[in-house]
């Protein structure tokens, strides 16, 4: 009993201690024991120190589920050795550590044993510690929430949207919480203008503007104020970014009497993308993946919610940000309410009506995403078909259709209407004529081509970002318009902006491989590499309905980027067109991962150690790039916060 209360206090000693040199390292200057803002040799030991200290209390913590047994981790340890000797791990070197590990944790527990207080606390107040801890764990709340594994993922994916919802916040507010600064407020004038029956925006256009022989030219006009990149036809303004946002607030001023600027706008749509992701997730786990342990989604909506750019777009929240979210909210909404539409043999209609009305709020938010939502409408269909029984199976086809495919009938309809009457084209979203830098009047030839597609995706995947000594520690960089590789530079009108490649800022989104793999091999192969669907046909179901969501995200994430690879312009905001499709792949892929390895300790412990680290990583640098923003937001809106801060984090 002895030994088992002193490797707790071991365990907890280590990571208190670890927990404390960090927080002393990065609180020096605060505390006033460190007067440089510079970090020394001994200020970055203490830092080192301590993550190594931490680390190895939640390693040696993690072989036991709660706390370890240093006999069973030595077996373990000679285990794992054995299984692979003849291999490079068998070496001398790596025994020599493993051996220095075992009398270090060792000599740690019997130092620790003979601080006198820890002594006292074994040997007088053991057996009152263990009951405590009892008395705990069979609380009817604990009891309650760890009843199953449903209530533990729910519980800890709701609490962690509750925490990223806050950082939300945080960021949109620039730390200042209650006062939000303002951005633009297009769609409010937008809104403005459908309650007035018009489309076109309640503002006048300069006289001077209107009498230029070429008003789009921004050297003829750059003296002469106007609304940035509105759209100018026939002496009217217009906004070329899709209506449903403005129509959304124009519904809300039924209840809503006060302006509502983009910056809410775009703090809705981006908590509603969270929303629903989070039910996704915890749908997708609990359909397709209830055997693999219920804490393997917490990463899935750690990311979700603070991957990159998904948080970028809080820190400028103006009319583009707007647009995007909005569109992306509605996709992921709409694959939701698909998903779980489809659960049954039994298509469930109005789901189906909810999951087509979102996908076509989403194409007249972001026209970009219509081939993306067209595939994924086919394989909705393609879907409907196969799992209906044969009975009747025409009759539910075809209702189960119209359920799915009368709103997006509709949206486009109504979508070629607003074109119609603004520009008289049925497919004329006004583009052309926005008065920005380039003369796209004369020029719009140049916005599509396949010679960008080389410099977007080295830009959107690869481009590094930036080291800074102080914080928020990265800031991206512009991209590049010249590759070595490739040895070409980019074409004359090629634009581009502040953007960090995925695979650089975002590594979690690299699961997204296992489930490409799996379902090549279930293809060519012939046969599951999944050893848990075996002949029973529940399973089987199963797996039909993981390879149906997957092939679906699958041509979404490609049919959503390809339009940003053939455009002039390359931007940070663009990612989040098919970020979150791509992080919910990667999301099956980690759930694929854990199953795949769970037959094997060894590979199931290094398969969580890399998700943990790829999903810490993903999240803090989302987070961290998203403080920057475009034009520093954070930093010259909330001076006085910042400089607390990164005096507070100074290195």
């Amino acid at each position: 009993m002895k030994k088992f209360i002193l490797r707790r206090f071991t365990v907890i000693a280590m990571a208190v201690l670890g927990t404390a040199m960090i927080g002393l390292a990065i609180l020096a200057t605060r505390l006033g024991i460190d007067h440089d803002n510079v970090w020394g040799l001994r200020r970055l030991s203490l830092f080192i120190v301590g993550v190594l200290l931490l680390f190895l209390s939640t390693l040696l913590l993690s072989y036991e589920g709660v706390f370890l047994r240093l006999d069973d981790w030595k077996k373990r340890i000679s285990g794992f050795l054995s299984h692979l000797r003849g291999v490079f791990l068998g070496s001398s070197i790596v025994r020599f550590f493993v051996g220095y590990i075992n009398k270090f944790t060792t000599r740690f527990g019997t130092v620790i044993y003979r601080i006198p207080f820890v002594k006292l606390l074994v040997d007088k107040f053991g057996d009152q510690i263990q009951r405590i801890t009892r008395l705990f764990r069979n609380s009817p709340v604990i009891q309650y929430l760890s009843a199953s594994k449903e209530r533990k993922a729910r519980l800890v994916s709701w609490s962690l949207f509750a925490v990223i919802v806050l950082i939300y916040v945080w960021l949109v507010s620039v730390g200042r919480w209650t006062n939000w600064p303002g951005t633009t407020d297009y769609y409010e004038m937008l809104a403005n203008a459908f309650h007035h029956g018009q489309t076109h925006l309640r503002i006048d256009p300069d006289t001077r503007l209107l009498e230029l022989p070429d008003p789009y030219d921004y050297e003829a006009r750059k003296h002469i104020p106007i609304p940035w990149d509105v759209v100018l036809y026939e002496g009217k303004f217009y906004l070329y970014w899709g209506p449903v946002p403005g129509l959304i607030l124009a519904g809300l001023r039924f209840v809503i009497p006060h302006e509502i600027g983009d910056e809410y706008l775009v703090f809705g749509f981006v908590t509603g993308l969270l929303f629903f992701s989070v039910h996704l997730i915890l749908a997708i786990w609990h359909d397709i993946f209830h055997d693999s342990p219920w804490w393997i989604v917490v990463p899935g909506v750690l990311v979700a919610g603070l991957g990159n750019p998904i948080p970028w777009l809080l820190t400028r929240p103006a009319v583009y940000e707007a647009a995007i979210s909005s569109a992306q909210f509605f996709l992921i909404a709409g694959i939701y309410w698909a998903f779980t539409a489809l659960r049954c043999t039994k298509p469930v209609k109005w789901r189906l009506l909810l999951a087509g009305t979102c996908w076509a709020l989403a194409v007249a938010s972001r026209i970009t995403l219509v081939m993306a939502i067209a595939f994924m409408i086919w394989m909705v269909l393609f879907r409907i078909c196969k799992t209906t029984p044969k009975v009747r199976t025409s009759h539910r086809n075809v209702w189960a259709s119209v359920a799915l495919i009368s709103p997006l009938v509709l949206g486009v309809i109504g979508l070629g209407w607003y074109n119609y009457v603004r520009f008289g084209s049925l497919a004329e979203f006004g583009f052309r004529y926005a008065l920005t830098l380039e003369n796209y009047y004369q020029r719009y030839g140049i916005t599509l081509s396949n010679s960008y597609i080389v410099y977007n995706l080295f830009n959107y995947l690869v481009n590094s970002f930036r080291f800074l000594p102080v914080f928020p520690f990265v800031k991206p960089i512009w991209g590049k318009h010249h590759i070595w590789l490739y040895n070409k530079w980019a074409p004359e009108h090629y634009h581009v902006e502040q953007v960090a490649g995925i695979l650089i800022t975002t590594p979690y989104v690299l699961f997204a491989i296992i489930p490409i793999i799996i379902l090549l091999w279930k293809i060519f192969g012939g046969r599951s590499v999944q050893s848990s669907i075996g002949s029973d046909p529940c399973a089987s179901e199963i797996s039909a309905s993981e390879n149906w969501l997957i092939t679906a995200l699958m041509g979404a994430v490609v049919l959503a980027f390809f339009p940003l690879l053939i455009f002039l312009y390359s931007t940070m905001r663009y990612l989040a067109d098919f970020i979150p499709i791509l992080a919910l792949l990667a999301i099956i892929g980690s759930f694929q991962g854990s199953r795949i390895t769970s037959r094997r300790k060894i590979f199931q412990r290094s398969f969580i150690t890399i998700l943990t680290l790829t999903a810490l990583i993903s999240s803090l640098l989302g987070f961290l790039l998203s403080v920057t923003g475009y034009t520093a937001r954070f930093e010259n809106l909330n001076p006085e916060l910042f400089d607390k801060i990164e005096r507070l984090l100074a290195w």
